[in-house]
């Protein structure tokens, strides 16, 4: 739930948000597992980890449905480092890895992730490779007015650092910053939020719909990118970058 609709349909693909902001981990494990059931589908696909890689292979495998993980960064393969995603948590940690074990296939970004899986974890033959490639860009965007010396585009995640954007703005009073983003967890976000509204030369426009994204980085003079997953480990390839350059 990151402000977008319960329900949008595009290009005949059908988007259910089963997410609420106020919902526990409960409520949402039993929503996903009723929303597998309603729509029956051919596969699951998750990208990047989380407490629902867990879920998601437990169902699947109960299910009989097969499921695809795809790789968002170097740290979802790690074998001691804990994944930022956990807050820590080795027990969830461990849910994690044992559930990897029970991928049908995984879609990893580069070699150097493919190489963890088979280094930490003795996965190799149902692994392949798609590397990043940019979005659809509308390069009209290039010539707009420069309203922003900097923005930053990111869900908020805690290892996605927006705190980091937040002081920097502050620190420079003189110069103009917008902030693109929301949360999945309420606390976090009006966290966010809250930090951003103290700032007056700062911009906060929340969830910002995808295609819209790319006219506000037009009217921005940089991007600036603050993620930290984990020492040794790299985020991946990130979209935002791809759609500046």
């Amino acid at each position: 739930d990151f402000g977008q609709p319960d329900f949008v349909k595009r290009e005949n693909v059908s988007f259910f948000k089963f997410e609420k902001k106020s919902d526990g981990r409960i409520r949402k494990s039993i929503r996903f597992v009723q929303l597998l059931r309603q729509i029956q589908p051919d596969y699951v696909l998750e990208r990047g980890s989380s407490m629902f890689t867990f879920l998601a292979a437990a169902s699947c495998k109960l299910l009989r449905i097969p499921f695809v993980f795809c790789g968002a960064s170097d740290i979802n393969f790690a074998k001691n480092a804990i994944d930022p995603f956990f807050n820590k948590s080795k027990v969830k940690q461990r849910l994690y890895q044992w559930s990897l074990h029970h991928v049908t296939h995984f879609v990893v970004q580069k070699r150097k992730q493919a190489m963890l899986l088979k280094q930490n974890f003795g996965i190799r033959d149902n692994v392949s490779m798609i590397r990043n490639f940019p979005p659809d860009v509308v390069t009209d965007g290039a010539h707009e007015e420069k309203l922003y010396d900097a923005v930053w585009v990111a869900n908020f995640i805690p290892y996605k650092q927006p705190e980091l954007f937040i002081e920097l703005a502050r620190r420079h009073p003189q110069q103009k910053f917008l902030l693109i983003g929301s949360s999945g967890e309420k606390s976090y976000n009006d966290k966010i939020r809250l930090a951003a509204q103290s700032i007056s030369n700062l911009k906060a426009v929340g969830y910002v719909a995808p295609d819209e994204v790319i006219h506000l980085i037009g009217k921005s003079k940089i991007i600036v990118n603050t993620t930290f997953v984990a020492s040794g480990y790299e985020e991946g390839f990130s979209n935002v970058m791809l759609m500046g350059w």
